[in-house]
């Protein structure tokens, strides 16, 4: 029994995840956020990510690929070329404040330097796995996804 967050995307069902109503505890979200935030091959320690649904339209940046996906099915996508780009993107459509800082404005820039390098992701060390457990925050039950989806029951 669950449900699954499901996106219409060029005229086929995917899913994007899936959730139950279990009850969830305090630890169950400790040990996937210790894991998440400190496993080495973890994207969170290498990526910056935001993602916001708005009304007809979700935004999604990764790193410095920003993109806009509206509710007939279009995406636009644009890669953010400097530390303003990038700053202003976050501040804009995803409502993030950010600190006046020059060490926020060098990590910014470290991002926007990769739409004109191409810097290969980090892997974990050889012999180290990825455990392929569910993680419970992910069954949490919200509306994230993109623009357009619909949760349909399982």
């Amino acid at each position: 029994d669950g449900f699954r967050m499901q996106s219409k995307i060029d005229g086929a069902w995917k899913s994007l995840y899936r959730f139950d109503q279990q009850e969830q505890f305090q630890p169950d979200y400790e040990v996937s956020n210790y894991y998440l935030s400190t496993f080495p091959g973890s994207p969170f320690l290498h990526s910056l990510m935001a993602g916001r649904a708005d009304a007809g339209r979700r935004y999604a940046l990764r790193n410095n690929q920003f993109s806009v996906h509206h509710l007939n099915g279009t995406t636009e996508r644009r890669s953010l070329t400097s530390a303003a780009e990038l700053r202003r993107t976050l501040e804009d459509p995803f409502g993030i404040r950010l600190p006046d800082t020059a060490e926020l404005d060098a990590v910014l820039e470290r991002f926007a330097r990769e739409a004109r390098t191409v810097i290969p992701a980090p892997r974990p060390a050889t012999g180290q796995r990825i455990p392929r457990r569910e993680n419970p925050a992910a069954r949490a039950p919200t509306a994230a996804g993109r623009a357009g989806t619909e949760t349909r029951h399982e």
